[in-house]
């Protein structure tokens, strides 16, 4: 049997969920913290940031993060906000 390698394949555009799931990564959160926020199972997550890459052609979070920058999905504020919460965690 021969497969022949789809390069010109169209991809049906990103959703709606998963441009949620993408400003929810660029912002640095985990599987398992975006699962929470949106309130679906983190299996749905994983599900999610696969049809991202293969829609977008892109290997891994922080190429996602920078796609979701790029596209308006996150704003800097928003970086920004995220960044600070996350230093303040740190804090003793």
């Amino acid at each position: 049997m021969t497969y022949k390698r789809q390069e010109n394949r169209q991809y049906s555009p990103i959703t709606s969920k998963e441009i949620e799931v993408l400003a929810l990564l660029a912002i640095g959160l985990s599987n398992e913290l975006i699962a929470e926020k949106l309130g679906v199972s983190e299996k749905t997550v994983d599900n999610l940031l696969a049809s991202i890459k293969l829609k977008t052609r892109l290997t891994n979070r922080v190429l996602l993060a920078f796609y979701a920058y790029g596209k308006g999905y996150v704003s800097e504020a928003a970086i920004k906000a995220a960044m600070r919460a996350h230093r303040e965690e740190k804090k003793p």
